[in-house]
């Protein structure tokens, strides 16, 4: 199957193609990921060269994108690594891209909100105009032709048709503004580290709780490994190194720090300990059998 549609588009190499017909002669309009040998990437999660993005072949072959999907039995590549299993969720974005923030069990479908920004269907050989044939609610822009005339029409209202809640937004003070601005989500989703030639050494993917704590941190970065035979470090690509999840108490202070490896195995974990006014006064460090390693104690001015 990867053979004759490798053949079909001429012979692609370590690149995306937009396919636009079967192996049985249908026209379809798939993306699709072929390697260096040319065969195609068949039920595979995998990173971008620059392993900042994620993106899944599914068993046909095909990029997921645009939406919610299942990842299958036995997916390669780094799905592993990842601990991705077999049924578990993923949201790709237009252009294929997979939120890391998306992955998990069906109860993700209810908490995970998408972030379309920055992400555009990409333009590949053979790619068309993808608003030909579509009705108005499938164009990019999410607006029909009469949603647009309309938005015109609203544009041209001369300030005598405000309504009184418009001249009322005007009339807002500074201070409105200010509290406006400060109840926007400023959350952490992600925070990338790059050494001095630009290269990605770290990211971490970050997941709150509905009130705004962090509930959970994902872990990539590029382990490095001694050589003797060159007597230098060898860094590895950027890997999915576990995760962290944290623990609060019922006046929002964390409690609990645990660290997991890849595979879900507790490493370590950390109990905060606060006084009456809620400062942190004590940290306890325990290893993956509950025998404490150490502590720390916290002082602070009159």
């Amino acid at each position: 199957m990867s053979f004759i549609l490798m053949n079909m588009v001429n012979e692609v190499f370590s690149n995306f193609k937009n396919v636009k017909k079967s192996i049985s002669g249908d026209a379809v309009d798939d993306l699709c990921f072929f390697d260096v040998y040319g065969y195609m990437y068949v039920n595979v999660l995998t990173f971008n060269q620059a392993g900042t993005d994620l993106y899944y072949a599914n068993p046909y072959g095909v990029m997921e994108c645009s939406g919610w999907f299942q990842f299958a039995k036995d997916a390669g590549g780094v799905a592993e690594p990842l601990g991705i299993k077999e049924g578990m969720w993923g949201y790709a974005y237009v252009d294929g891209v997979i939120d890391p923030a998306s992955i998990g069990d069906e109860s993700v479908k209810n908490t995970f909100v998408a972030t379309p920004d920055g992400h555009v269907k990409p333009e590949y050989n053979d790619v068309v105009d993808d608003t030909e044939g579509q009705s108005d609610t499938e164009k990019p822009d999410g607006k029909s032709d009469s949603d647009k005339n309309d938005d015109k029409s609203d544009s041209d209202k001369s300030d005598s048709d405000k309504t009184d809640s418009d001249k009322s937004d005007s009339d807002k003070t500074d201070s409105d503004s200010l509290d406006s601005k400060e109840a926007v989500d400023k959350s952490i989703k992600k925070e990338t580290n790059y050494d001095a030639d630009g290269n990605i050494e770290s990211y971490y993917v970050y997941e709150y709780n509905e009130d705004g704590s962090t509930h959970k941190q994902l872990n990539y970065y590029s382990p490095e490994e001694y050589d003797e035979e060159s007597d230098s470090y060898i860094k590895h690509p950027l890997t999915f190194m576990g995760y962290n999840l944290y623990e609060y108490d019922a006046n929002g202070n964390q409690t609990k720090d645990s660290v997991y490896d890849s595979d879900g195995k507790l490493e370590s974990y950390n109990v905060y300990t606060y006084d009456k006014d809620g400062y942190q006064i004590k940290v306890v460090y325990y290893d993956n059998a509950g025998m404490i390693s150490g502590y720390g104690v916290t002082e602070y001015n009159e």
